[in-house]
């Protein structure tokens, strides 16, 4: 039985660089593409985004997005609502991937007589990671369907980027350490690996 797991890092990353894409996209179709709402990274954030609300507020606007940009935003509401369920859905089938093949490592450690030193640290390191995993999940989850009605449409947008990226971050720590236990039981118990095809 093969326990090696490779999370798509590539699928996760082709995801990540299309909302990227797609949120500088629409931060320009809603008319925020000026240098003073853009960091030195050419990426809006958050607190630059507090001046637009704060611009907004001054001039007794009922919402963020005048009604030229809201309807701009609402061509593009279903694609962007598409594409971070999609990443949703990736970043929790891996995540949940991963704790499975660290459950049937424990198992398999556990049946075999030949003990890893550091093995209780190692256990005890993924489940760090794991709790913080699914931690950052439930936040990214919770900001995945967007909404142009919303009081802060880019401001959503931005926070799932942070979210995304945090738990891209969380994946890779997770299989790090998951492969790196691998190697330690296979290696204590003359197991010789097979790279996936």
């Amino acid at each position: 039985m093969k326990y090696t797991y490779s999370p798509s890092k590539g699928l996760v990353f082709s995801f990540s660089l299309i909302v990227i894409i797609l949120l500088f996209g629409a931060t320009t179709s809603f008319g925020l593409s000026n240098s003073k709402y853009i960091n030195q990274s050419n990426q809006p954030t958050a607190n630059n985004y507090s001046n637009i609300t704060q611009n907004k507020t001054s001039n007794n606007s009922p919402s963020i997005l005048n009604s030229s940009q809201l309807s701009v935003c609402k061509t593009k509401q279903s694609q962007i609502n598409s594409i971070t369920n999609s990443i949703t859905a990736v970043e929790q089938n891996q995540l949940s991937g991963l704790t499975t093949v660290t459950l049937r490592l424990e198992s398999l450690y556990s049946q075999k007589s030949k003990i890893i030193s550091n093995y209780s640290q190692t256990i005890n390191q993924i489940g760090l990671i794991q709790t913080k995993a699914y931690s950052d999940f439930t936040s990214l989850k919770s900001t995945s369907l967007f909404s142009c009605t919303s009081s802060d449409p880019i401001v959503d947008l931005i926070n799932y980027q942070s979210y995304l990226k945090n738990e891209i971050n969380d994946l890779i720590s997770l299989r790090n350490s998951v492969n790196n236990l691998i190697i330690s039981i296979a290696k204590v118990n003359n197991i010789v690996l097979k790279n996936n095809p």
